[in-house]
């Protein structure tokens, strides 16, 4: 399909190539075909519901940065474990949640510059906190 190998491809705004029932039919390859091509596809948008559906039911990993937009988080549950879209409401700034989806593991994840388990050894050292009173 493709002559080339090892080449990343990035959307900005990817609302502007799809909706929610079209998709433009070069895009569309490239999702459903890429990854056996050698072609890494990375899709950014600021309102997931708007795109479709085929963008998230061929990735593999999920970044979810905060939102409080009540129709995206209803369509990510469809896709992400609830508890992942549960916990994007209350993520800080810059933190997101990386969800796996060939797994299913997903946590949260600190600032790009600080560690992973930032807020884990904080709940930690709540939770030894409370079990010492």
């Amino acid at each position: 399909m493709y002559n080339v190998k090892n080449v990343f491809y990035a959307t900005e705004e990817t609302a502007d190539y799809c909706d929610t029932m079209q998709i433009m039919p070069n895009h569309q390859r490239l999702i459903r075909w890429g990854r056996g091509e050698g072609i890494a596809v990375v899709s950014v948008t600021q309102r997931c519901a708007n795109i479709h559906k085929d963008i998230i039911a061929n990735s593999t990993h999920a970044l979810l940065f905060r939102t409080n937009i009540t129709p995206d988080k209803i369509w990510l549950k469809g896709w992400l474990p609830s508890e992942a879209v549960n916990s994007i409401e209350s993520l800080d700034r810059y933190e997101f949640v990386y969800v796996n989806q060939l797994t299913g593991d997903w946590y949260i994840h600190a600032p790009v510059g600080e560690t992973a388990s930032v807020k884990e050894e904080e709940s930690r050292d709540d939770s030894d906190r409370d079990s010492d009173v």
